[in-house]
């Protein structure tokens, strides 16, 4: 997301002088030769207008206020598991946040039961280290079956994170006594198709950016050079 990140900044550095610096001061400068300015340029002067008016810093203190206020409640309990639900749910990204988090979880998992740990230490380990309050909460539940004596896979495909055919692995695994080979698996496969999924939507992010970008770019060109145009054609 860096180079996408770069592209946006510049483009609104552009935009900000442009509408801020340049167009002001060819509006000027026509209207004070009597002319009439295209409706174009007129909304970008009105937009040049917000942007250096009062009215903008106090849209700027409440955005800041708001995500003050969103932070705090994110670090709640209910508001980190609202927004990892609102993450898991998203059209493009949920299932890709979803793919990461069981592949971090099956690859710790793994590594835990690898060296030596017993399973019911191991889960407890790795709800410590999750960062998704709902997969947290389904590990804390395998673990409280595995001390019950009973198995993890149900839990884990309650949850909404683990997809039944992911936790119907784990059940195999878990049952043929191969678990850490199984989880192993699931976690490379997991991040293989994440990793595509990855490098397929930022080849898609980055030529629509520049889409947009000179789209945008070509609009303010355009309100900037029309006046101009007019009245060199009205001085012939």
């Amino acid at each position: 997301m860096v180079y996408p990140t770069v592209l946006i900044f510049f483009c609104l550095a552009a935009i900000l002088v442009l509408t801020t610096q340049v167009i002001p001061k060819i509006g000027k400068e026509i209207a004070r030769a009597g002319r009439e300015l295209p409706w174009i340029t007129r909304r970008l002067m009105d937009v040049g207008h917000i942007l250096t008016s009062w009215w903008l810093l106090l849209v700027i203190a409440g955005i800041v206020g708001i995500v003050w206020g969103m932070r705090r409640f994110l670090k709640t309990s209910r508001g980190a598991y609202l927004r990892d639900k609102i993450l898991l749910s998203l059209p493009m990204f949920g299932p890709l946040i979803k793919q990461r988090v069981v592949a971090r979880f099956a690859s710790t998992l793994s590594t835990l039961l690898g060296s030596g740990l017993a399973m019911a230490e191991s889960l407890r380990v790795v709800a410590e280290v999750t960062n998704n309050t709902l997969m947290k909460r389904a590990i804390k539940q395998a673990r409280e079956r595995i001390l019950a004596g009973a198995d993890i896979a149900t839990p884990l495909r309650d949850s909404g994170v683990i997809d039944p055919a992911i936790a119907h692995m784990v059940a195999v695994g878990e049952k043929s006594g191969e678990l850490e080979t199984m989880l192993k698996s699931i976690s490379d496969n997991l991040e293989t198709s994440s990793d595509i999924v990855i490098e397929r939507l930022s080849a898609a992010v980055e030529p629509l950016i520049i889409i947009i970008m000179a789209a945008v770019i070509g609009v303010i060109a355009y309100a900037t050079i029309l006046p101009i145009l007019e009245v060199s054609a009205g001085n012939f």
